[in-house]
């Protein structure tokens, strides 16, 4: 099971560095090919720092710790860094495309395409989204509520939707099947007759889970004298479930039942009611699913709030997509 989740681990990585590169082609070439100002800054804070830890050495150049983490950041979702980041397949990943953008890098440079006015425009606002999402990132985890809070709010939740946490019935019986139909020789009146005789017996004394072995065309269940797996509402067919959940004490019996598989006696061997929800059970879950809210909805309202004063220039939009739709003279 562990190889397994490692292996789609390792490829939801190099699905998202492939698709981040693709959705936004300077995101991942920001790093190498950066405004010569922020360059400058970069230099002077390596200076002022200790030597950076070399990850991955080549032709093209080093890898850094402080590369693959700006990697994770700019490639992986919040809370998908810090698991990639403890993982030796997941650093070297990430490594590797930080390599490999470099030397894409360096032969775009060595072939003056870095110079095209739309790749430049491309750079700049590869790095502006990266600050951005930086900067919500950051705004939202400082943000959070209290762990009290976290909580009080998850409690409401809980209390107004207690319905949706509470545990299903269950029953757990056996069954006698007498089927009816051409391939076994039977008519519906016939495989009523016969049923209602087996019940007959069945209340005079004889063992219900005997009975089944020897006659029951349910050859599966009969092995177990009658026996079915416990089962929650939904999981059965209608007729014989509405059957079943109608028995209250061990022992009891039910049918005949019709359904299209034929008629069914029913044994009830427990039965457990609806479990109410316990708050306990669902703090974690509900706690981790309001903080992920939270964050959500700072973003969301940075967001909005920096669109606030916009205009668009309707008539310079009108004119592209008008010339657009135009079709093009031979």
């Amino acid at each position: 099971m562990s190889g397994q989740v490692g292996k789609k681990t390792r490829w939801a990585l190099v699905a998202a560095l492939m698709t981040a590169a693709a959705a936004y082609p300077g995101t991942l070439m920001a790093q190498a090919a950066q405004p010569e100002a922020a360059q400058a800054r970069e230099a002077a804070a390596a200076g002022a720092q200790q030597q950076a830890v070399v990850l991955l050495r080549g032709p093209a150049g080093e890898v850094t710790l402080d590369d693959v983490r700006a990697m994770a950041l700019v490639v992986l979702p919040e809370d998908q860094q810090a698991d990639t980041l403890s993982r030796k397949s997941g650093i070297q990943q990430l490594a590797l495309a930080v390599y490999t953008q470099m030397a894409l890098a360096q032969q775009a440079r060595q072939q003056g395409h870095d110079q095209g006015a739309i790749v430049q425009r491309a750079e700049k606002l590869a790095a502006r989204r990266t600050l951005s999402e930086s900067w919500m990132t950051h705004q939202a985890n400082a943000k959070v509520p209290s762990a009290a809070q976290l909580e009080q709010y998850a409690r409401t939740s809980f209390e107004q939707e207690k319905s949706k946490y509470a545990g299903e019935p269950q029953v757990h019986v056996r069954h006698l099947l007498v089927r009816s139909g051409k391939e076994v020789g039977r008519t519906d009146g016939q495989a009523l007759t016969e049923a209602e005789a087996l019940l007959a017996r069945i209340k005079a004394g004889e063992s219900f889970a005997e009975l089944a072995k020897q006659v029951s065309d349910d050859k599966a269940s009969a092995a177990r004298g009658g026996e079915l797996p416990a089962f929650f509402p939904g999981r059965m067919v209608p007729e014989f479930e509405q059957a079943a959940f109608a028995l209250d004490k061990p022992g009891q019996l039910g049918g005949p039942v019709q359904t299209r598989f034929g008629f069914h006696l029913i044994e009830l061997i427990a039965k457990k009611p609806a479990r109410e929800a316990s708050f306990e059970d669902v703090k974690e879950q509900l706690m981790a699913e309001t903080l992920q809210q939270r964050k959500l909805q700072v973003r969301r309202e940075l967001w909005t709030e920096a669109q606030k004063g916009i205009t668009y220039d309707d008539a310079a939009i009108e004119a592209l997509t008008g010339a657009a739709a135009q079709p093009s003279k031979p």
